[in-house]
């Protein structure tokens, strides 16, 4: 395609012309990739043959000497053209297109000519290059700060969808799309323009199981008439368990392009050499070619931005199942912890209780109650009460969290297990009864629980 022209005013302008790729055959096409300046002066001059002393062909590859090709020189009679110069664009190593001069009449461009033809096409090419690359560079920051700025959003906000919803206009922008719709079970969210449910359950058909499809031109893909204004469809899967799916759309494009000639290969054949060859166009009138049914093709950094995007989606989607699964085992655990608590809670509550109905009974019925009697009673009464009381701050804390964290510290148990003997002689009615204990050694623990261990060992 020209992309650029300087012309005589009289000279009809082929800004914006295409011209076939079979137009430079291959072999020609590496000989311009690895000789960057070619030139005839006279496309009617006769070429002249060299002569050496071996017999083998001398290779002229590098050499400006070398004639046009026979094709090559009929394809530019053809062209009305008298003289030609043609210097290599190159990019990467490959050939990216050509700087070509055509002269209506003869003319010699001498070699000092050339190599300035050459270096200022070479500079043009680095020029343009070094602003591509500064391009790229600031695209590629503006992308990594999207990713960055989404990947944060969904690890500290709980609502994915929100989340989504947030970005969905700028994915669509990046992705170049008309209309973006992400969609999980019977819920969708839309941005821009996008197709009817019909044909949404289309897609679908046709894609199945697909994780990643991608086309510019689905109507041809597919039978339905009613696609004709979506032909660029992408879709690509988030969880397809949960029938998440994120797609984007993009509308028609009608392409016209104007050719140099109809883009069609005529074969000659030589009937002495047995051998068939293109022939050189001999036409190049403007030959029109309106495409329809096709939306833009998508690029490859586009799809790889989008499964990107994916991937931090779905590396959110696993964090958060993580998170869950293990609230989840925490919550078992810390009811499984306060079931069993509520259980020895229940069941050690009895000996405290007992032991306040036991004295509040004996205060009761007996008479002559000396001062000592009734001090010790008192007494075994409030420590009762402190240990329910105990007992049942230890339940609201296991209420509030998920887990308790007890102050362990050394105790003796002596005075805890003599309190424990007496509430059990009257509790069982043996005032009399006999209790030797040896010498107690501290233990670590925590107050309530060491009581409530020796409760029951000993109760």
């Amino acid at each position: 395609q020209v992309i650029a022209e300087s012309r005589s005013a009289d000279l009809e302008s082929l800004m914006n012309y295409r011209y076939p790729e079979f137009d430079i055959p291959a072999q020609a096409r590496e000989l311009y990739r690895i000789f960057h300046a070619r030139h005839t002066a006279d496309v009617n001059e006769e070429a002249i043959p060299l002569m050496g002393r071996s017999a083998d062909d001398l290779d002229l590859t590098r050499c400006s000497l070398r004639a046009l090709s026979p094709m090559h020189l009929q394809y530019l009679k053809n062209a009305g053209v008298k003289a030609s110069a043609s210097f290599s664009i190159i990019v990467d190593d490959e050939l990216w297109g050509l700087v070509a001069c055509q002269n209506r009449e003869p003319m010699h461009v001498d070699l000092s000519q050339r190599h300035l033809c050459t270096f200022l096409t070479q500079y043009a090419v680095n020029n343009y290059l070094a602003d591509f690359q500064k391009k790229q560079v600031k695209v590629q920051k503006n992308l990594s700060q999207l990713k960055h700025d989404l990947k944060s959003d969904l690890l500290v906000k709980r609502d994915l969808y929100d989340v989504l919803e947030k970005y969905a206009l700028r994915i669509m922008e990046v992705m170049n799309g008309h209309g973006l719709l992400i969609k999980r079970d019977r819920a969708i969210m839309m941005v821009g323009e996008v197709p009817d449910k019909k044909m949404l359950r289309e897609i679908d058909k046709k894609i199945a199981t697909a994780e990643f499809f991608a086309t510019d031109r689905f109507k041809e893909d597919g039978p339905s008439e009613d696609v004709e204004m979506f032909p660029g469809v992408l879709r690509i899967s988030i969880l397809p368990a949960n029938n998440w799916y994120v797609y984007v759309f993009r509308k028609e494009r009608l392409i016209e392009e104007t050719w140099a000639g109809k883009p069609e290969k005529v074969m000659q054949v030589d009937e002495d050499r047995k051998i068939t060859f293109p022939s050189p166009r001999s036409s190049f009138e403007a030959w029109k070619k309106i495409t329809k049914g096709k939306a833009e093709k998508w690029q490859s950094s586009e799809l790889a931005f989008i499964e990107d995007i994916t991937q931090i989606i779905q590396q959110a989607v696993a964090q958060r199942g993580g998170e869950i699964d293990e609230l989840n085992k925490k919550l078992v655990r810390s009811n499984n912890a306060l079931d069993t608590f509520g259980y020895t809670l229940t069941h050690d509550l009895k000996n405290p209780l007992t032991t306040i109905q036991l004295t509040a009974q004996m205060l009761l019925h007996k008479k002559d109650i000396s001062e000592e009697l009734l001090a010790k009673s008192m007494k075994n009464i409030l420590e009762a009460t402190q240990l329910m009381r105990d007992m049942m701050d230890r339940v609201y804390q296991m209420s509030k969290v998920n887990h308790v964290d007890f102050v362990f510290e050394p105790i003796n148990p002596k005075s805890k297990i003599v309190n424990i003997v007496e509430n059990c002689k009257q509790q069982y009615q043996v005032p009399h009864l006999e209790f030797i204990m040896g010498e107690t050694l501290p233990v670590l623990g925590e107050r309530t629980l060491i009581y409530q261990l020796f409760l029951n060992l000993v109760g």
